[in-house]
């Protein structure tokens, strides 16, 4: 939670030294400059603040022959059944050894989402949640 008010507090105090100057700033201006600090520092953001409180566990990988038969069929909503298919191995492989629940069963404020990425011909799928 600590990481979490410094990260905000952060983004905030960026904002606010951006949105004071010299000169009084329009609001395209500095939105403009809080979007190109964004732009350069976004990835540093995300790897020191929010990176360290995110965990992640491979589940399942769906095989190349399978993906290609999926996007054939489902065509623009291949998507979804490729997050079913997630959604149903989502305690297997990395994730079957945790010891806490999906969606906060144990810890109220802790949660879980699944997720997929398309990589090298296949599709993997994720456990993703709070450490």
């Amino acid at each position: 939670m600590k990481r979490n008010f410094l990260a905000y507090s952060f983004i905030g105090g960026v904002a606010l030294f951006l949105s004071m100057g010299s000169q009084p700033a329009k609001a395209q201006d500095w939105l403009q400059q809080g979007r190109e600090l964004i732009e350069r520092h976004g990835r540093d953001i995300y790897h020191n603040v929010i990176s360290p409180n995110v965990t992640q566990y491979w589940t399942y990988t769906i095989p190349g022959s399978e993906v290609q038969r999926i996007k054939n069929q489902f065509r623009a909503a291949a998507g979804g059944e490729f997050h079913r298919i997630c959604t149903q191995h989502e305690n297997s492989g990395d994730a079957r050894n945790l010891n806490s629940m999906p969606l906060g069963v144990n810890d109220p404020g802790r949660f879980y989402l699944v997720q997929w990425r398309e990589e090298n011909g296949v599709v993997n799928c994720y456990r993703r949640g709070q450490r």
